[in-house]
């Protein structure tokens, strides 16, 4: 499986203005990367469409993009699983502003965060110790801003996208084999 079947930030920005929904398709893809490892690791099936929309967004129109996250949520998950690649983070494309790629990595974060800690029975000190660590990063990361020197703000910007690339690509590795450890224990 590759990133083919991922839709581009385009599209996933177009069927959320569609659908009526506030997010931004970084905080989009967060939330499904974040739901897919609280997923995995409670058990329990996300309610990602409760976390898309609020209880006012009545709009008929909200069904493609739910069709679509469902569709993605999958295609993440078994690229996750195939390993072949790192999963790329959905930002905006480079040649826009620092302060709209900012904005979206800080959303990406929320996101996550927001898909992993959906339930309030769930905690961050239930995952492996360094997802837990990850998570915690990642939320302090949700509240970034830019700092005066733009060159700096580039690198650092880069940095940290990476960061959150393999970060969030280890905390499922490691709630999965964690997973897979306690599965097989009590098979024994």
């Amino acid at each position: 499986m590759t990133q083919d079947n991922i839709p581009d930030y385009q599209q996933v920005a177009d069927a959320i203005s569609l659908s009526g929904s506030e997010l931004l398709p970084s905080e989009w893809q967060g939330l499904i990367l974040g739901s897919i490892c609280y997923h995995l690791k409670t058990g329990v099936e996300p309610n990602l469409g409760a976390l898309m929309f609020d209880a006012k967004n009545k709009s008929d129109s909200k069904q493609s993009l739910v069709e679509l996250t469902f569709s993605t949520y999958r295609a993440i998950m078994e690229e996750l699983l195939s390993a072949e690649d790192i999963l790329a983070l959905m930002m905006p494309d480079d040649d826009d502003s620092i302060g709209s790629r900012t904005e979206a990595m800080a959303a990406w974060c929320q996101g996550y965060t927001l898909g992993l800690l959906q339930n309030e029975k769930f905690s961050i000190d239930q995952l492996p110790l360094e997802a837990a660590e990850f998570t915690r990063d990642v939320l302090d990361i949700s509240m970034a801003s830019l700092g005066e020197d733009e060159q700096e703000n580039e690198r650092a910007l880069v940095e940290v996208v990476e960061f959150l690339r393999v970060g969030a690509q280890l905390s499922f590795e490691l709630i999965y084999a964690e997973q897979a450890h306690s599965t097989s224990s009590s098979v024994q």
